[in-house]
């Protein structure tokens, strides 16, 4: 190694040691003013005699499928993305913690802002499940972004993504309490757009500005991590159909009994047709990204109107259509999309980002216009209104999503972007893949590095021989 590399080398690894330094002293101040914050304006919420039981219940319940589906579902995923099932473990623990603590008096923050500054945080169950429905969107997004960055880059993002996420969340909220007589309740039934649509656009702005040079491959990651992973879709499948349901409106009592029941045939058909997409495109294999996210691209689509559909078999046809989108995304698209490796490095744009905007303004539209036209008039349906009128509510839910998402995608990126390490922050995990059949491209790769080997044991022999 020449001297200069050398020093170069000095110099990164010093930086990384001041990153790790100002990482401590960063979340130590942070403890400390949220220590003070909840001990001066937070209560617990008052308890009555004759609040019924079942209302608890009901909360606990929605919690601890929505916590189930944060952790061990989207915590578990983000394995996959890191060098180590370990390191993605890790990640998912400090943001589920951090976000716990900041999400709710940023929600109180924000509701003041529009409601007026007056009174104390009331801290309830509910609170908190939308806390974590903001933790499973953010380790969503992170899915694109974790393996890439470093521990001061992690901390700013997340911070930046709880600022703008329940800023989203609000305004989303306000809008539809303010227009509840003529905004219909078929919108977005299960929060697609501040939860998936919010992800999708961080992810690809916050790593369009991270990623700036072209990454370059580090270790394999360990084949541990696909299967935790795997496990993580399976909770994400288990969990997803109980864990949205935060709209204020509740004239629309069918998304909480037909709901799930719309969600779960859905994610089914896309489970099998994700399958098939990625056999037909794949040289008859299925890859793992398809697995991870792919199967999940039918619950993303249907979410927005859930609660409205009474029809087992459009639901079916609905996850069908977006299993295919997601194979045909993540086998032909996503390949040419990253071939730099500096975007989505799991392949959440086409399953999550694109599933969502379809739903709303495809499948969203689509039902409302289908109900008007057999003159079915749904109580749940809200107030009946024109379908150019429904696709402008759809545009300004969904424009408030990705438009809050890029700005704060922008802020996330260029704030972090002085603690980036030459040394090691633009290398990107190579993901296994090669024993699930997932790209040709990456299994070449792995045959010529099983080639290595074999010529160095040839140059020892011919060293040996001379």
């Amino acid at each position: 190694m020449n001297s200069s590399k050398k020093r170069q080398l000095e110099a990164a690894k010093a930086w990384d040691i001041q990153r790790g330094r100002f990482f401590a002293v960063f979340l130590l101040l942070f403890e400390i003013g949220i220590m003070f914050a909840y001990g001066f304006s937070s209560t617990f919420a008052p308890f009555t005699a004759t609040t019924p039981q079942s209302d608890f219940s009901n909360q606990i319940i929605l919690y601890t499928f929505t916590a189930l589906l944060a952790i061990l579902g989207y915590g578990l995923l983000i394995a996959y993305s890191d060098n180590s099932a370990v390191a993605g473990l890790t990640t998912t623990l400090i943001v589920i913690a951090v976000s716990v603590q900041l999400t709710p008096m940023l929600l109180r923050f924000w509701d003041n802002a529009f409601s007026g500054f007056s009174g104390s945080l009331q801290l309830t169950l509910a609170i908190e499940r939308t806390t974590m429905v903001q933790c499973s969107s953010l380790l969503l997004s992170l899915t694109a972004l974790v393996g890439r960055m470093g521990q001061v880059e992690t901390i700013l993002v997340v911070f930046s993504y709880n600022v703008g996420w329940t800023l989203s969340f609000i305004v989303t909220q306000y809008v539809q309490s303010h227009k509840g007589p003529s905004s219909p309740a078929l919108y977005d039934d299960y929060g697609t757009n501040y939860v998936y649509v919010f992800a999708g656009v961080f992810a690809l702005i916050t790593s369009l500005i991270l990623n700036l040079k072209q990454g370059r491959p580090s270790s394999t990651g360990s084949r541990h991590s696909a299967f935790i992973s795997l496990i993580g879709t399976g909770f994400i499948f288990a969990c997803f159909p109980f864990t949205g349901i935060l709209y204020p409106n509740s004239n629309n009592v069918y998304r909480i009994t037909e709901g799930p029941l719309s969600i779960y045939f859905a994610l089914t058909a896309s489970v099998i047709c994700t399958y098939i997409s990625s056999a037909i495109f794949g040289k008859l294999k299925v890859g793992v990204r398809e697995s991870l996210v792919g199967v999940l691209s039918g619950g993303v689509t249907i979410a927005v109107v859930a609660g409205a559909i009474n029809n087992i078999g459009a639901c079916i046809a609905i996850g069908a259509f977006s299993g295919f989108v997601s194979g045909f995304w993540l086998r032909i698209v996503h390949p040419r999309l990253n071939l730099t490796r500096s975007v989505d490095h799991l392949g959440i744009l086409g399953p999550i980002l694109v599933c969502a905007i379809l739903g709303g303004l495809g499948l969203s539209p689509a039902l409302y216009q289908s109900y008007n036209n057999l003159s079915i008039t749904a109580s749940g349906l809200g107030a009946q209104i024109t379908d150019t009128a429904l696709m402008s509510y759809q545009l300004a839910y969904i424009g408030i999503a990705a438009g809050t998402a890029i700005v704060t995608g922008l802020i996330a990126g260029f704030i972090s972007l002085p603690f980036r390490s030459s040394l090691n922050d633009f290398e990107f995990t190579k993901l296994v893949s090669s024993d699930f059949g997932l790209y040709k491209e990456e299994e070449g790769e792995q045959y010529e590095e099983e080639e290595r080997p074999n010529e160095t044991g040839q140059a020892l022999q011919q060293g040996q021989q001379l």
